[in-house]
């Protein structure tokens, strides 16, 4: 089994050398592809240096040395890649010794399998790091991966409620040729959840497997500046959430897959109905859920045309109605 493994990197300077040395110490590693993503510290030169030094490293940049992201940059990577594996890697993050052990083995159990995801683990670089991981929505994660082994036909849904846990980018591994099916990165989701949305993709359109569940095969490095545990409000994190889904309805839309399409409703529905953040001081319960599902109505029309999303209002109104009266 032969690796291209992508690395996006943005001001990640004092990271990168870790993470492109663990990559090439894993004897499935064909090419390391490194998209530098407009940094503003050093991490360019150090790029530049680890691609002049060994000949499996491939370094690109977006035109005029833009800033376009996360998802513009994987895009770039895997659409540079040459070999039939490919792999992600956040420059700030390193894989563990064997990462494709487990994986290889699956893919050849397998024939049908298109991918295959491992857990992930987490280290902190010091104290401070800590601290802000812990006061943030994922402090009650140290290792992020599915706690059961999940049929590829069940996973999509499984993914989808959170209820057997989730994967990380870091733990993914897929054949180049699903990309024909699930298509490259949503670049519109800039700044949160490009990755959720593109294995959600992969999920509806493939077939994963679960590979290495029980202990890591990388770690996510936490440091001040990861995205994930910076300070949001809940109110953030739920419109953050809505727009992702939102984007990955159109695709299934798009695409034809009605039942998935039918879920992702269900599920925004369900976010709107008992997210926790307040609109109004005095309004009841139920009213701010009724306001919530009518907002996310009217700022997505083609929402209205979803019999799904009238069976949940409707239901709500009623239910609002029964409340009032009883009292």
């Amino acid at each position: 089994m032969k690796v291209s493994v992508v690395i996006p990197v943005y001001n990640a300077g004092q990271f990168i050398e870790r993470a492109v040395k663990s990559a090439l110490a894993e004897r499935q590693t064909a090419e390391v592809i490194v998209i530098e993503d407009g940094s503003t510290d050093e991490s360019l030169v150090v790029c530049k240096r680890l691609a002049d030094s060994n000949e499996r490293v491939r370094l690109f940049t977006h035109g005029n040395g833009e800033n376009k992201g996360a998802a513009a940059s994987r895009n770039l990577g895997m659409k540079q890649a040459t070999q039939e594996f490919i792999a992600f890697l956040d420059a700030d993050d390193f894989f563990l010794p064997g990462r494709f052990d487990c994986a290889e083995e699956v893919f050849a159990r397998f024939r049908d399998c298109d991918g295959v995801y491992g857990a992930v683990g987490i280290e902190f670089l010091n104290d401070d790091s800590k601290a802000q991981w812990l006061a943030s929505p994922m402090q009650n994660v140290k290792v992020t991966t599915m706690t059961r082994e999940i049929l590829p036909r069940d996973l999509f849904p499984a993914l989808l409620n959170g209820r057997y846990g989730r994967i990380h980018i870091d733990g993914l591994i897929f054949r180049k040729r699903l990309l024909e099916r699930s298509g490259l990165m949503n670049e519109k989701l800039v700044s949160m959840h490009e990755d959720t949305d593109f294995i959600l993709r992969l999920a509806i359109a493939g077939r994963l497997y679960p590979g290495q569940l029980s202990f890591p095969v990388a770690v996510r490095w936490v440091h001040g500046g990861n995205r994930i545990s910076a300070k949001r409000t809940v109110r953030e994190q739920y419109n953050t959430r809505l727009k992702m889904h939102m984007e990955t309805y159109r695709w299934c839309k798009r695409n034809g897959y009605k039942q998935e399409k039918l879920l992702f409703i269900q599920r925004m529905a369900a976010d709107c109905l008992y997210s926790t953040y307040q609109i109004g001081k005095i309004e009841c319960a139920t009213q701010i859920k009724i306001r919530r599902m009518v907002s996310w109505g009217l700022n997505n029309p083609e929402i209205l045309l979803e019999k799904a999303y009238w069976k949940e209002l409707i239901g709500l109104v009623i239910r609002s109605f029964k409340n009032n009266k009883d009292q």
